[in-house]
């Protein structure tokens, strides 16, 4: 019964789309919205969301805005109409794809809808399954991040110039993550462990490694598999990994694991605490970041590669690992760095360890 409702919706909504795109009726999408809503309200939840509307109307706008000839004028803001005519079209398509994807994989899972895809024969459908199960954590890091950057630079100073840089980073880091999704699987694949140990000889001048991947995309388990690829060559390793105890999958905390003696510290939680550093969803225990620069003065004289997992916006703010990085490079001039870094923030990551002092060509993308 309820694979006939479901198959009779979306059948409804594929009709609509087809009129859409056909004689480009508007009201359509209205037609659409109510029948997801009587059929399968809990599928618009995402819609509920009030940051969700706010940024989409600012980037369906930010386009015509500064495109090129502008041809009207709103409240003295000059803007191309033709192009905000094309945004909207675009919009509002987006919309019903969306409402029809909600509808299609509502309570379905993931091995179902792959299942499906494969019955019918839409190969592209199942890359695009891909994409999106990829895009839509690392999307919503992004926002999240941003945000919480913007929210401590506006309390300071309140301009218009602050509003415009918080929305061209979104779309600097939006094409950033765009060009990593476009590439080929094998353009991306991380170097393997061995080829780190592999490429360097004893004289080799001090190298950088940046472990880039998504969130969640496996750069710990690599940084993990370069440890135990250590021991067996009896190679001595030092550093931090984090490691993360899940209660649900929405509430989590972060150790700080030294991998010289295994000792540990609290790091994060998703829960609000007081803490002077927050980004986004992590709210971070500046006191883990002390008693892990402490550690400096046990680093043993035969260790040659130092891990620090993992380096982003803390450290472009002059907080985290910063101190640790600064007194790596400075002091300790034998010992090759493992930085993992996430892949928005790669090319952030690398201008900020040259502004410390580092060659370009001592740094490599792992």
């Amino acid at each position: 019964m309820m694979q006939n409702k479901r198959f009779l919706v979306v059948l409804a909504i594929i009709i609509q789309l087809i009129g859409f795109f056909v004689f480009k009726y508007g009201w359509l999408i209205f037609t659409i919205y109510v029948l997801v809503f009587l059929s399968y309200p809990q599928s618009l939840k995402p819609l509920k969301n009030r940051k969700f509307w706010v940024t989409y109307i600012i980037l369906l706008l930010l386009v015509p805005i500064f495109a090129r000839d502008p041809q009207s004028q709103f409240l003295g803001v000059s803007y191309n109409a033709e192009v905000l005519s094309q945004m909207l079209m675009m919009s509002l398509r987006g919309l019903m794809l969306f409402a029809l994807f909600q509808v299609m994989t509502f309570n379905l899972p993931r091995s179902t809808i792959e299942t499906f895809i494969q019955r019918i024969n839409l190969p592209y459908l199942a890359v695009i399954l891909e994409m999106a199960q990829k895009a839509s954590p690392a999307v919503k890091s992004i926002f999240i991040a941003r945000k919480s950057i913007f929210s401590r630079a506006w309390a300071e100073e309140k301009s218009l110039h602050l509003i415009i840089e918080y929305f061209t980073d979104i779309m600097v880091d939006f094409i950033a993550f765009a060009d990593d999704l476009t590439r080929d699987e094998s353009a991306q694949s991380m170097m393997s462990p061995q080829s780190i140990f592999d490429a360097i000889d004893a004289s080799s001048r001090r190298r950088i490694f940046l472990v880039s991947g998504h969130e969640a995309q496996g750069k710990t388990t690599w940084i993990k598999a370069f440890i135990t690829e250590a021991n067996n060559r009896k190679i001595a390793v030092d550093g931090f990994i984090s490691e993360q105890k899940a209660f649900r999958q929405d509430r989590w905390a972060q150790e700080l694991v030294r991998i010289k003696n295994g000792e540990s510290h609290f790091l994060s939680t998703s829960d609000e605490i007081e803490s002077a550093l927050h980004i986004g969803k992590y709210y971070f225990d500046a006191s883990c970041f002390d008693w892990a620069f402490d550690s400096r003065h046990s680093i043993s004289d035969d260790c040659l590669y130092y891990i620090l997992d993992e380096v982003g916006f803390l450290e472009l703010e002059g907080n985290g690992f910063h101190s640790f990085i600064q007194f790596l490079i400075s002091d300790q001039q034998d010992i090759n760095l493992i930085i993992s870094v996430r892949k928005k923030l790669l090319a952030r990551v690398g201008a900020y360890l040259a502004s410390l002092g580092l060659a370009a060509e001592n740094i490599h993308i792992v």
